[in-house]
């Protein structure tokens, strides 16, 4: 039982630390990629900031938490 344990539990992990990774790697390149491409970073950083003005706007318009 308790090998079973360790190897489900090892298993786990080793799967994680490689998804984890290979998302990290792929996210570096898509970074890379988009700071070579001037529209493309205008772009984003349009999108990035209507939707933090709409979060904002949400925001004001709900009044707050409620409990």
């Amino acid at each position: 039982m308790t090998l079973q344990l360790l190897l489900l539990g090892g298993t786990q992990k080793i799967t994680g630390v490689s998804v984890l990774g290979a998302y990290a790697l792929a996210s570096g390149a898509v970074g890379e990629w988009i700071l070579k491409q001037p529209k493309i970073r205008l772009w984003q950083q349009r999108i990035a900031g209507c939707l933090i003005i709409g979060l904002g706007i949400r925001m004001a318009v709900s009044g707050g938490a409620t409990r």
